[in-house]
């Protein structure tokens, strides 16, 4: 695709990101360290609002990726031949040759990224030991990230059921 970047295969899917999304990337990071974190969790140094956006922007880039790969590997186990992924600004998106020829496997297809994203996010929040960070102030960053990360996946997952 036009103003992608190739990254890598994944079971023979190509992996791209469109140059739009390296402006998402950094809007992110920049929106995380300044308003969230910063938000959610006092106490920590700048320094540490940085790194903790840069990685939350990673993992919001990692979890848009896996969310794709769902729809991908489920269509692949339906018969459909997938040319590739592209992650967006917005997003990604599977590009699955074909539709589907039953109704079953267009459901299944389109839930399976949604399903993804709420269980990662549940697994994360599992982690973390809470739906809720008992005390704020003072948080390890660690957690913050988990934390963070645990509910934008189920935000995710509920913004494309």
């Amino acid at each position: 695709m036009s103003g992608s970047i190739k990254l890598f295969k994944v079971y023979g899917i190509p992996i791209e990101i469109n140059v739009t999304w390296l402006f998402a990337f950094v809007l992110i990071a920049y929106s995380f360290s300044t308003g969230a974190y910063p938000g959610f969790f006092s106490g920590w140094d700048q320094k540490t609002y940085w790194l903790a956006g840069i990685f939350s922007s990673f993992l919001l880039f990692v979890s848009v990726l896996i969310h794709e790969m769902a729809h991908s590997f489920v269509a692949l186990a339906r018969g459909h031949k997938v040319s590739g992924i592209t992650l967006f600004l917005f997003g990604g998106v599977s590009h699955i040759r074909g539709t589907a020829r039953k109704p079953l496997d267009e459901f299944l297809i389109a839930f399976s990224g949604p399903c993804s994203s709420i269980i990662m996010g549940m697994l994360f929040l599992y982690f973390n030991k809470s739906f809720s960070p008992p005390d704020l102030i003072g948080t390890e960053p660690v957690d913050g990230i988990i934390f963070l990360t645990g509910w934008m996946n189920i935000i995710l997952g509920i913004f494309n059921l």
